[in-house]
């Protein structure tokens, strides 16, 4: 179940890149995605004081091998060999009501990860 959830965030965000432009939308998608797993780690860490203080020593470090870590793996989850139109098929013939129930819990999640992650930096 944990999959298919991570699978459907990630065609969410797909299917939202796919209207802002011509490029690389499985790239762009996969660099969304990460960068709110990145997010979710860094509030994560925060909110946990001993590992705070260690992450704040070296927070730039820890920044760019966590998002790295995330990109290799949804490179390798949704990009390579082309995975990401699987993904796009299994999906795409969702009813109404599916879609929107979906668009209502990713759009959720997004802002959760973006309120949290200020909540604790401030």
């Amino acid at each position: 179940m944990l999959k298919t959830g991570y699978y459907y965030l990630f065609y969410k965000i797909h299917k939202f890149t796919s209207k802002l432009g011509k490029y690389d939308v499985a790239f762009s998608s996969i660099t969304g995605l990460s960068g709110l797993q990145l997010f979710n780690i860094i509030t994560i860490i925060l909110s946990i004081p001993p590992l705070e203080k260690v992450f704040i020593v070296h927070y730039k470090l820890y920044i760019f091998f966590i998002t790295l870590l995330f990109f290799i793996i949804n490179y390798f989850l949704f990009v390579y060999k082309d995975k990401y139109l699987d993904i796009e098929k299994k999906y795409k013939n969702e009813s109404k009501r599916q879609k929107s129930i979906g668009d209502f819990i990713v759009t959720t999640y997004i802002i959760l990860s973006f309120v949290l992650l200020f909540k604790v930096i401030r």
